[in-house]
């Protein structure tokens, strides 16, 4: 982080001032502003005015390197409006428009845009300008010192629309302390850099408001600035960087979180050094780095009295204090994961007249100490006393008790969990204290037994007769708690496919299983097994576990089948329509002095895999060319065999059909 010095602040401002009297370039009513962008441009960019407002368009593709290529003062009640595509190179320390003086304002709109391909700027305003992009595109940052709009003064860069990034630069940086910066819409980012360098007064606002960055210090570093998120999205995607860099200069920073979401997924989502102060009112704050915290407080102070704030990590924290920070809990926040202090820097709000009292209702929060801080007798929560059900130990060798006005820690017996048979990831052992109350309710839901639902309630026992009552019964002794399952059966309907079955439906048992499975029958057929479908499918046993109420099938094959299948000669067997086919093979099954009373075809590939099966009473069958899935067959040769009943006994025929499509 930079010091300031005023001498140098003093120095570069009169630098600046000496070269924009050596280009001449000073311009302040619209027709004067006008005149010099047509000249400076050699007319590739038109200016034209319409009462105080200055409409830019055009496109100029290039610019010298060590110059500000447009210098600009602008009248109070001027307004610079920018549709112009503006592209050029200068290098580190010039820009491509430079704003030297005046009040007016600077409006880069839809189609607008300013690109700087060098290692310097694309916008400077170094006046009380304000400058407004609501649309097109702003872009610079080839370097890590430069910004691609830099607001030097006291002047004011709204974000409403459009896109302002960098690549390792800053894509915005407000370096005045009076400074302001407003993004209400459109995109603040960077690549490898940051979006916004912030310390003066900076306020994010927009529900689709996006301020992004890979940059691995932050996406947004306020140093010693005030920062304020009322919604939209901060998000850093780096490996180890911060969404938010709460930093210290001189002063410390302060960010305050009413709405919106800032997240982080490899390091912390907001970090807060010293004499910085982090307040989060609403909104959403997480972290999926590994052993990162949402908030994490270095040095400084925080206070939370609302939002949700969380990690994905199983080692990971909410919210994670330094030994020389403090932290301050009010309202109703969610804060679901651990928080890691000191034992006597967390208090609680419990002053009635205070709009923000502590009123956490059912809410309860785990708290976590250095493992040289865990003893008993420490100080965890101040002013806790009325809120010993609302916090416990991550360590489960101690719990919480009253001492006064406070909760501290004291030794424990153990609540262990047991999940009775089913499957999932067990909740952590609790401490109580030895006689005290267990509050804290591990969820029941996310667990699984085949066939059997819990009912959402822990028991002293495996065998579930006695529930245990969170908050009611005395915990004397180290002791487990247990799910209670109960067997939920599904109905399995048994489809005999034209035999007889009894009985036609069973219920499953424990573990979602049948106890049996019925032996239909059906003349002249023998039995072959249940299956999931009709056509195909899985075989069903007494070890397919059921999670729905399902429908199986019988199939069936020829009682005495003839092994020796015949070839069809064209007087008796398979009678094609067509030998080669390119949309439907249609067959016919011609019995010798005989009648066909049920068919069975199946079609086989040239590797001998079963393509498609069809059965019927017809004599006449068809195959369009699919398989059992529905999917289109490729070309290629292919048999068709068929089982049929007559009156006189069973026949088996061949065939061969090509299909080319």
């Amino acid at each position: 982080m930079k010091t300031r010095n005023n001498f140098l602040k003093t120095a570069m401002a009169a630098a600046t001032f000496a070269a924009c009297l050596t280009q001449g370039t000073w311009a302040a009513s619209a027709e004067e502003i006008a005149e010099y962008i047509k000249t400076k441009t050699v007319g590739d960019l038109d200016a034209t005015v319409a009462g105080g407002v200055v409409t830019v368009t055009g496109t100029l593709p290039a610019t010298p390197e060590n110059e500000n290529f447009l210098t600009l003062n602008i009248d109070a009640d001027v307004t610079v409006l920018w549709k112009a595509i503006l592209q050029g190179a200068p290098n580190s320390g010039y820009e491509l428009v430079f704003i030297n003086g005046g009040s007016g304002t600077f409006t880069v709109e839809t189609g607008g845009s300013i690109e700087n391909t060098g290692t310097g700027r694309a916008i400077y305003n170094n006046s009380t300008c304000t400058v407004n992009i609501i649309g097109g595109s702003v872009s610079a940052g080839n370097t890590e010192s430069a910004a691609t709009i830099y607001n030097y003064s006291s002047g004011t860069i709204n974000v409403s629309g459009g896109t302002v990034s960098t690549k390792s630069g800053t894509a915005i940086y407000n370096y005045n302390s009076n400074g302001k910066v407003n993004v209400s819409g459109g995109s603040v980012g960077a690549t490898s850099g940051k979006a916004i360098y912030n310390e003066g007064i900076a306020t994010i606002s927009g529900s689709a408001t996006k301020i992004i960055s890979a940059n691995s210090d932050g996406t947004i570093l306020n140093v010693d600035g005030t920062l304020v998120i009322n919604s939209g999205t901060v998000e850093n995607t780096s490996a180890k960087g911060h969404a938010i860099y709460n930093a210290l200069d001189w002063y410390g920073g302060t960010v305050t979180i009413t709405s919106g979401t800032v997240s982080a997924t490899g390091g912390n989502a907001i970090y807060n050094t010293y004499k910085s102060t982090t307040i989060i009112t609403g909104g959403t704050v997480s972290t999926s780095g590994s052993g990162k915290a949402a908030v994490y407080i270095y040095g400084g102070t925080a206070k939370i009295t609302g939002g949700r704030i969380y990690t994905t990590q199983s080692d990971g924290y909410a919210v994670y204090l330094e030994n020389s920070t403090t932290l301050t809990l009010g309202g109703n926040p969610d804060i679901k994961d651990r928080i890691y202090i000191y034992p006597d820097k967390m208090s609680v709000i419990t002053d009635a007249e205070d709009p923000e009292i502590f009123a956490p209702v059912n809410k309860i929060y785990t708290l976590d100490f250095p493992a040289d801080q865990y003893a008993a007798s420490k100080i965890a929560v101040m002013n806790g006393r009325n809120f010993l059900a609302n916090f416990v130990l991550y360590n489960p060798e101690y719990a919480l008790s009253t001492a006064g006005l406070h909760l501290a820690t004291a030794t424990a017996v153990k609540v262990s969990f047991d999940l009775n048979g089913g499957k999932g990831t067990v909740p952590a052992d609790v401490g109580v204290l030895q006689g005290g109350k267990l509050y804290y309710k591990p969820s029941t839901s996310g667990f699984t037994k085949a066939g059997c639902t819990n009912d959402g309630e822990w028991y002293i026992s495996s065998a579930g007769t006695t529930k245990f009552e969170f908050g009611e019964s005395v915990v004397a002794q180290n002791m487990t708690l247990y799910l209670k399952w109960t067997v939920h059966p599904y109905t399995v309907t048994f489809n005999a496919a034209g035999g007889i079955v009894n009985p036609v439906s069973a219920m499953t048992g424990e573990g979602g299983t049948l106890a049996s499975l019925p032996a239909p029958t059906k003349s002249g057929y023998d039995f072959v097994g249940w299956f999931a479908a009709d056509t195909g499918g899985t075989q069903i046993t007494t070890s397919t576990v059921f999670s729905a109420d399902t429908a199986i099938y019988a199939k069936w094959t020829l009682s005495n089948p003839i092994k020796n299948i015949q070839k069809s000669d064209g007087r008796t067997g398979i009678r094609l329509s067509k030998n080669v086919v390119s949309d439907k093979a249609e067959f016919e099954v011609i019995l010798p002095n005989d009648k066909v009373l049920e068919v069975k075809a199946v079609i086989y590939d040239n590797t001998g895999n079963v393509v498609f099966e069809t059965s019927g009473r017809d004599a006449k069958l068809s195959w369009n060319l699919t398989n059992n899935a529905g999917r289109n067959v490729a070309n290629g040769s292919y048999l068709i065999v068929v089982e049929a009943k007559g009156i006189n006994g069973n026949y088996a025929y061949s065939a061969k059909v090509g299909v080319k499509k």
